[in-house]
């Protein structure tokens, strides 16, 4: 876990600060913050960072940002017209 995140205001001391109250009540098993790198990880009911995960829809968001990004830079051959 990265320094530049304060753990104990997102309740990672196991203080149960009242977002880590909110996450447990909406049923979150993992909560990451990356920015440009993984800088915080927190997980819940017995989950760890080998615990297989469903995605649901952030799965497809992830995959239409990387299909998305080289067309946006013209690099794409599917968005190049002949």
């Amino acid at each position: 876990m990265a320094s530049s995140i304060d753990s104990r205001a997102l309740g990672a001391d196991g203080g149960g600060s009242a977002f880590d109250v909110r996450l447990r009540e909406t049923g979150t098993r993992a909560f990451l913050v990356v920015h440009h790198r993984l800088v915080y990880e927190r997980y819940f009911d017995g989950t760890d960072r080998q615990t297989l995960q469903t995605s649901f829809s952030l799965a497809k968001s992830f995959v239409s940002t990387l299909v998305g990004m080289p067309s946006t830079r013209g690099s794409s051959g599917a968005s190049r017209t002949r």
